[in-house]
């Protein structure tokens, strides 16, 4: 059994050293780690160049084109798709695949908790207004997993096979993880897994919680009808949280 982990990223120097130590640290380590860098003008690849599980492609953005990337790097039998700032209970590979193998499961999403650092960097709660976000939205992921199955590209399980059998996230795409997820789900078995994902809360503090909410509310509904590229109308910035207000 092998596993690719596959991580887009840029300007990612505050977390990414972390997801690289969580991944290390694992009851059942990763084959291969590959990083698709999109031209960080910060310390990113510095932190992760040296380490030898690490391998460091460089792709201009999209986001979704990193993945594709990535995956098509990979030569893992099981890919996880992480960003570069989620963290990883250390019993997350394993028990993800315990579970995809038990249910029977080519590809998945994750339960996504939020959490914050304090100001010397260490993990805690997130806030309870946050906090509620995500428990809501996991809560519709759940009840609706077998008639509009939905997950986020923060973490997404997938077998190699079926990977390289689809057409991939799309590079045209700003919203490529749920498009790709639903179009697999199409004909291969989606499942939300019990295992929980640890996702930073920084878009809500960087752009406040009510307007983050909503537009959540607001790209679901677009989702519910498979309009991905419409969705693109409602404000969604990526990969800008390095810079200052």
């Amino acid at each position: 059994m092998k596993i690719s982990i596959v991580i887009p990223c840029l300007n990612e120097e505050d977390f990414i050293p972390y997801l690289i130590e969580d991944l290390r640290n694992q009851s059942v380590l990763p084959f291969e780690i590959i990083v698709v860098d999109a031209g960080s003008t910060d310390k990113t690849l510095e932190r992760v160049k040296n380490d030898t599980l690490v391998k460091v492609y460089n792709r201009p953005p999209n986001i979704g084109a990193q993945r594709q990337y990535g995956g098509e790097q990979a030569t893992g039998d099981y890919l996880f798709f992480l960003d570069a700032d989620v963290r990883l209970p250390i019993d997350f590979l394993e028990k993800s695949i315990m579970e995809v193998k038990q249910r029977n499961l080519g590809i998945a999403a994750f339960r996504y908790v939020p959490y914050a650092k304090d100001e010397n960097g260490v993990l805690k709660q997130s806030s309870l207004p946050i906090s509620f976000c995500y428990k809501f939205l996991d809560v519709l992921f759940f009840i609706f997993q077998k008639i509009s199955p939905s997950g986020a590209g923060s973490g997404i399980f997938v077998k190699k096979e079926i990977f390289d059998s689809s057409l991939g996230f799309s590079k045209n795409l700003k919203f490529d993880d749920i498009e790709f997820i639903r179009r697999v789900a199409r004909y291969i078995k989606f499942g939300q897994l019990k295992v929980q994902l640890f996702v930073s809360d920084r878009r809500f503090v960087r752009y406040g919680v009510v307007k983050i909410f909503v537009s959540y509310l607001v790209l679901s509904i677009f989702f519910m009808f498979n309009l991905f590229k419409a969705a693109e109308v409602v404000e969604y910035k990526f990969s800008d949280y390095y810079k200052k207000k």
